[in-house]
């Protein structure tokens, strides 16, 4: 066997500089990023000094440090300007642009996530309703309840899993829709901020670690639950995760979840499960998903 040698070192306690460089890079990039707060603090900071270095010295080299200081938010300023005009304001309409030609994608995206979902409340909805009883909901964010749905599911109708069930056909839709919509996503990826970056590189595909494959034709009925209660997951998860980096660097986009309409056929009567927002965002009381 041979050992990870990377296994907890992101875990071990910060050397001085290190600390320090990690503090600084910190600094530097909350500056970047708030702009008009870091210019005109650092010009109350400059204009302060100016009016101090009338007054006598308090402490000897008093003036000679202020001027250092003053000189040195003067740069700060000019320098932040010039990324200010130069680099973020460019970047930000470069970004914008494309967040909104891509529009129809990322809604695909966050579609193919709750659709499937949809799906299985839909079945447990008709089924429930068949039987004369509530087999309960299923929830977003518990993946237990996730394969618990599933399992229920195969309890009660093992034939919705078949070759010729509408499930995996609704399935295999958002698969495609989800490959489709990430391979014209791609060309414009750098154009992105780099958490909805991330979060289009880790949502689930036809390839991977966590691929979505349809079960095939041959496969026992074990094995065509477990692969649907996975592709329910590991979409939500991966709608979850851009909806997050969405919301946050692109508010603008209307995403329409809360609009979305997912229809159920059982026994010739039409159900129609909620889908919402709150299936692809994580919940007041839990703290955002890392990206």
């Amino acid at each position: 066997m041979i050992a990870d040698r990377s296994e907890g070192r992101n875990d071990r306690p910060l050397a001085g500089n290190e600390k320090r460089d990690r503090q600084l890079e910190q600094a530097g990039r909350w500056l970047l990023d708030h702009p008009a707060q870091s210019i005109g603090g650092l010009l109350f900071l400059a204009f302060t000094i100016e009016v101090a270095q009338a007054w006598s010295e308090w402490l000897p080299g008093g003036h000679a440090v202020g001027e250092i200081v003053r000189n040195l938010a003067y740069a700060l300023v000019g320098a932040l300007l010039f990324n200010w005009l130069v680099v973020k304001i460019p970047d930000e309409r470069r970004q914008r642009s494309a967040y909104q030609s891509h529009e129809m994608a990322f809604k695909v995206l966050v579609l193919s996530a709750v659709g499937p979902l949809g799906y299985f409340r839909g079945l447990l909805e008709g089924i429930g309703d068949a039987l004369g009883e509530d087999l309960g909901e299923v929830d977003a964010h518990d993946k237990a309840r996730i394969w618990a749905a599933a399992e229920t599911l195969r309890w009660h109708a093992p034939q919705v899993f078949s070759d010729h069930s509408d499930m995996f056909g609704t399935f295999g839709s958002a698969v495609m829709g989800a490959q489709v919509s990430l391979e014209g996503l791609a060309a414009s990826t750098s154009f992105f901020h780099p958490d909805v970056a991330h979060a289009l590189g880790t949502y689930p595909a036809t390839t991977g670690l966590q691929q979505l494959q349809l079960p095939p034709a041959d496969a026992d009925l074990d094995l065509r639950v477990n692969r649907s209660a996975h592709i329910v997951w590991h979409l939500l998860e991966g709608g979850r995760r851009l909806v997050a980096a969405l919301d946050e660097h692109a508010p603008y986009l209307d995403l329409e979840i809360d609009e979305m309409v997912i229809e159920v056929v059982m026994n010739g009567k039409r159900y129609q499960p909620g889908v919402s927002g709150a299936d692809v965002r994580a919940p007041a009381s839990q703290p955002k998903a890392s990206l």
